[in-house]
């Protein structure tokens, strides 16, 4: 057995590279000297114990007894020994010397420092969960590394377990895997898992091309307390509701056009956005086009009351029918298109006109271009699923990351003698009015909060005019202020520091003011979720807008966890990519809803934290506003997970502001790639370590070889080794780590995870709750609040629509008309009066002030004057419907009202009367 170890030994020696160098190198290894120092002195003492029992039997003519003296130590010549080992040990340590000058490592980090972290400093830089199975405590975290850690039982003995280290903190991941890499079994399902089983549970928006994640996770999630929803572009009837145009058709009901027409741009731009265009004229204007068709359409359909004809089926429909629709003019010699005539009908002010312009100043082939570009993307919405599955909306996003808010008023008067608590509501939340729990709950379902809290003469402390035990409850905080009083007096100078410790007093009573009005509003309330669970220890209440020093009503928010977590899956076809535009601006959409939100929340994050992972993020059309987005996302309480198959993807989707997407990536995972370029990149993301080079120079075959040593820098891993990773190997480049778990200090090395730290593969331990052989997608039903719409039902009739407008604009010309007629006949009514005035009145007794009949008049007012470009254009108009001798009466009149009065009195017929008037507030304003 031992001769094998030292058969074995003998040949990794001669068969391993430079195997003499490296063993030479171990001899100036400290382990390794102190090992020979040790065992020399063994060797000096058994020599010397041995040479002293041969003496000292010399002269009896007796044999040594050589085991006996083996360890017979000689007291008695402890200066022989003592010499022996001072000559030996100066040898040594000289050969030690010569040994360490000749083989010692010259590398010193010349040529780079770079290193993999080692598995000690992994555990002290990133939290260790249960590999699986097991629930913990905190929130989720990407998967970063598999080991294994020491954990001690209840009965003190030691265990080694299997654990995944996560990364919980506030960063985006940008995750590199190829086709067949297996980035769906090493961490998109582990991903899921980790966050599924965390105590605080986070919302999560999964892209999932040919739906076999949700096949595999949906049993488990609802199990785990998430609702679990799906937007189904492969079969989009069964699937939730996505209407893209729900975020404009609010912002345009509430009146806030600017923020209706900022969504718009959002969404087209989605649309027809593309970065390496050559010229941009025609994205561009069939944005605009598109823009304006949306918004004519939330102005008609809002009037009329039919708000669930804002969809893009609609939008498709209007351009198809009015913008290939070409009817002759009255004199016959040009075609008027349909679509041009609906935005001339509409006001001067209209926003959906001005967005209008772009087409209606292009001519000929160029307004056929831009609608065909318009249409071309418009074309999916007119297919009968995708427009059904776009109608309607079966989810408010503000659920995703935020949860339910109940108001409260709290009114502060008479200078803070008084706090009364109104609450219209009941004194118990009991959201899911469950029959049981309802019985429980509701003997103080009806009680009305009555309380008053009153103030000292110093108004620094709350005392509640409530029964005994309730004031025993706030008498701490009451205490605390007080003390926090008598210490705020007793600072009477104006030093400094006392002006500072004064500040700090004010803060703490504003802290504890605070303190005891929540605990006031949250005595005797209970809450419970969807499922029947109570969550009043997770309510939170927001009462910073309660100024304590201001009278007046203020509004203060209860939140309370009643829904559950959501886990969105978008399925979308590797077969079909028509409609993958939706899946990117229904992300678009949630970050905007999101993150308006928060910044009106008091945290400035979602009250729950949002996770997106993107599986094949670089086929996914691009998100408007993605590279902005990412850098700010981390503050909102939302975090990214890209997973592309190669670098080249994302300048392809986003040009310029690819760099900028990977810069805020905080960890880059590397699986496999099959493009040389990422692998290169990555390995420069690595970075070199120094490394030491051997050559040797000397005849064939001479025995006297001279070695040379030098330095070189060689990359960590090498982009042909990063392609030649074995199935669970991974790399992680990790730039935003600088702390451990203590918040100490560090330098994140990249981590290498090979041999028995690979990642495993789901089926290896996750089978158990994420198969993949009895899930299927085709079994997967959701909620379809669309499949029985007819699409004819949201179809407007821009006929009647036309007609309706004409109406309009004739009944608007008559009012117009009849204005001019009433002031004109008052001005001849005037001047009539005027003469019978100055025959009856003597002005010098009026008052004694007015000395003529002109201080009778009311004071004319300078009427606006019009641009001179403005009269010029409405001129060049009309110029064919009047004679040369009325475009020089318009020419001289310099406002609007002279014109429109002059024109109404022309002896013209009605039609063209009204033809000239309806130009004149075109190009008049």
């Amino acid at each position: 057995m031992y001769l094998l170890k030292i058969s074995n030994y003998i040949d990794n020696f001669f068969e391993q590279k430079n195997g003499e160098l490296k063993f030479s190198r171990k001899l100036v290894n400290k382990d390794y000297a102190k090992k020979i120092g040790f065992a020399l002195f063994i060797i000096i003492t058994i020599v010397l114990n041995l040479m002293f029992e041969a003496i000292s039997n010399i002269g009896f003519n007796k044999s040594p007894n050589l085991l006996l003296g083996l360890f017979h130590f000689r007291f008695k010549c402890i200066l022989v020994y003592l010499v022996m080992y001072l000559i030996v040990g100066l040898i040594y340590i000289r050969m030690i010397f010569s040994i360490r000058a000749s083989f010692k490592e010259i590398d010193e980090g010349q040529k780079g420092t770079s290193r993999f972290a080692t598995r000690k400093e992994i555990d002290k830089q990133y939290r260790a969960i249960p590999i699986a199975r097991y629930s913990y405590k905190g929130s989720g975290g990407i998967p970063i590394a598999r080991g294994f850690k020491e954990f001690t039982l209840e009965n003190g003995e030691k265990k080694l377990k299997e654990v995944m280290y996560i990364d919980d903190s506030s960063v985006n991941n940008l995750i590199i895997g190829t086709t067949r890499s297996g980035k769906g079994e090493t961490f998109v399902i582990p991903l899921i898992d980790i966050y599924s089983r965390a105590e605080k549970k986070s919302a999560l928006i999964v892209n999932d091309p040919k739906g076999e994640i949700i096949a595999m996770c949906k049993e488990t999630l609802e199990e785990r307390g998430y609702d679990v929803l799906m937007l189904n572009l492969l079969q989009p009837i069964n699937s939730m509701s996505f209407n893209p145009l729900e975020l404009v058709k609010q912002a345009y009901k509430n009146g806030d056009y600017s923020e209706a027409q900022l969504l718009c741009k959002t969404l087209t731009h989605s649309l027809y956005y593309k970065p390496n265009v050559k010229d941009p004229f025609w994205q561009n204007s069939a944005m605009s086009l598109v823009n304006a068709l949306i918004l004519a359409i939330c102005d008609e359909c809002i009037k009329r009351g039919e708000e669930e004809k804002i969809t893009l089926y609609t939008v498709s429909n209007m351009l198809s029918e009015l913008g290939g629709k070409n009817t002759p003019s009255d004199d016959g010699k040009k075609e008027i298109n349909a679509l041009d005539e609906y935005f001339k009908t509409l006001p001067a002010d209209s926003v959906a006109k001005s967005q209008y312009a772009t087409s209606s100043f292009a001519g000929g082939s160029a307004r056929g271009n831009i609608f065909s570009v318009a249409m071309s993307e418009l074309q999916t919405y007119t297919l009968e699923e995708t427009g059904k599955l776009t109608s309607k909306n079966s989810l408010n996003f503000e659920d995703i990351g935020f949860h339910k808010t109940f108001k409260l008023k709290v009114i502060v008067k008479d200078k803070l003698d008084k706090i009364d608590l109104e609450n219209n509501k009941a004194k118990t939340i009991d959201i899911n009015k469950l029959n049981g729990l309802k019985n429980k709950v509701l003997g103080i379902r009806d009680i009305v909060i009555e309380k008053v809290i009153e103030t000292k003469e110093d108004n620094s402390s709350f005392k509640h005019k409530t029964n005994e035990k309730e004031y025993k409850e706030q008498l701490s905080l009451e205490d605390e202020i007080e003390q926090l009083d008598i210490k705020q007096k007793s600072n009477s100078s104006n030093t400094d520091s006392n002006l500072k410790s004064e500040k700090a007093i004010k803060k703490e009573k504003r802290r504890l003011q605070k303190e005891n009005l929540k605990k006031e509003i949250l005595n005797g309330v209970r809450a419970f979720n969807v499922d029947g669970k109570e969550v009043t220890s997770d309510i939170t209440v927001d009462v910073s807008e309660v100024n304590f020093n201001e009278n007046g009503e203020y509004e203060v928010y209860i939140k309370v966890p009643l829904e559950r977590p959501k886990a969105i899956f978008m399925v979308t076809p590797d077969y079909d990519k028509s409609n993958h535009i939706l899946a990117s601006i229904f992300v678009r959409q949630i970050y905007y809803v999101l993150a308006k939100k928060a910044s009106l929340n008091d945290t400035s994050k979602c009250d729950r934290e949002v996770i997106f992972t993107l599986d094949e993020f670089g086929n996914m059309p691009s998100i408007e506003g993605f590279a902005n987005i990412i850098t700010v996302c981390l503050g909102r309480g939302i975090r990214f997970n890209m997973i592309i198959q190669a670098y080249s993807q994302l300048k392809n989707l986003y040009g310029e502001d690819a760099p900028t997407i990977e810069g805020n990536c905080g960890n880059q995972i590397y699986i496999m790639t099959n493009e040389g370029e990422t692998a290169k990149k990555f390995s420069e993301l690595l970075g070199d370590k120094t490394i030491i080079t051997n050559s040797r120079s000397g005849e064939v075959f001479s025995l006297n070889k001279s070695q040379t040593e030098s330095l070189d820098a060689r990359k960590l891993l090498k982009s042909d080794e990063l392609m030649k990773l074995k199935e669970g190997e991974t790399v992680v480049v990790r730039v935003i780590k600088r702390q451990d778990n203590e918040r100490n200090k560090i330098v994140s090395y990249p981590i290498y995870n090979n041999d028995e730290h690979s990642m495993k593969y789901r089926y290896e331990y996750l089978d158990d709750y994420f198969d993949n052989q009895e899930s299927v997608f085709k079994n997967i039903k959701v909620k379809s609040l669309h499949k029985d719409i007819n699409l004819k039902d949201l179809i407007i009739d821009f006929s009647k629509t036309a007609e309706q407008i004409k109406i309009d604009k004739v009944n608007e010309f008559d009012k117009i008309t009849r204005d001019l007629t009433v002031k004109k006949r008052n001005k001849n009514l005037d001047k009539s009066i005027e003469k019978q005035l100055e025959g009856t009145i003597d002005t010098s007794l009026i008052d004694g002030e007015t000395n003529s009949i002109e201080d009778l008049k009311p004071v004319k007012q300078d009427k606006p004057k019009l641009d001179d470009n403005k009269i010029q254009n409405f001129i060049a108009n009309i110029s064919l419907m009047l004679s040369s001798e009325e475009i020089n009466e318009i020419d001289a009149m310099n406002n609007k009202e002279d014109i429109l009065e002059y024109l109404s009195s022309l002896e013209k017929d009605e039609y063209s009367k009204r033809k000239l008037i309806d130009l004149a507030y075109t190009f008049l304003g």
